[in-house]
């Protein structure tokens, strides 16, 4: 997908722009990072309630955003300077669905029917990783068929090797996203 619009002419500036790939932020900086910005805005956080924030998250960047931003939200409808384990909850939940709108949906704009049953046969496992052969045995394909799409699936970014002979998905929550569908 990703690879496909940077290789059509009409997009060369994309191919010249600096391309910078965020890695997960360690789950420790997530939590000590909600309670130092909780705590700058006035309000509070628990170390616990920071730290399921924090493992809610996973540690991607954007969804450490959004769900800061909504359990905060969460507090301030309430009237609160305490932002509690109910608003962390909420926090997430409203997180989840800004996340799949932004990330999860589109990442799923113009993949193919061989690479969306692909990645159905891997949310089938999610949010634990997949055996390649598993994936073999439910889409009722050749292990090479499922190899070339298996490549096509990690250079997307949209899958990732986790381990010898087992697959995880790349973009968080993209398993239960697929699952919902």
């Amino acid at each position: 997908m990703i690879n496909d619009l940077l290789d059509n002419e009409v997009t060369t500036f994309l191919r010249r722009a600096l391309r910078r790939e965020l890695d997960n932020v360690p789950l420790p900086d997530v939590k000590n990072a909600f309670l130092e910005t909780v705590a700058d805005s006035g309000k509070t956080i628990s170390e616990e309630d920071a730290l399921e924030a924090a493992r809610r998250s996973e540690g991607y960047p954007y969804m450490v955003q959004l769900v800061g931003y909504y359990m905060w939200q969460s507090a301030q409808r309430r009237g609160s300077n305490v932002i509690t384990a109910d608003d962390v909850s909420t926090g997430v939940s409203d997180a989840l669905l800004a996340f799949d709108d932004a990330v999860c949906a589109p990442a799923l704009d113009g993949i193919t029917g061989a690479e969306r049953l692909f990645l159905m046969a891997m949310a089938k496992d999610s949010p634990n990783t997949t055996q390649v052969g598993d994936i073999t045995d439910r889409t009722r394909r050749s292990r090479s068929w499922v190899s070339k799409y298996r490549a096509i699936l990690i250079k997307d970014k949209l899958i990732r090797p986790a381990g010898h002979g087992q697959l995880e998905f790349a973009v968080p929550h993209l398993g239960q996203y697929l699952q919902s569908l």
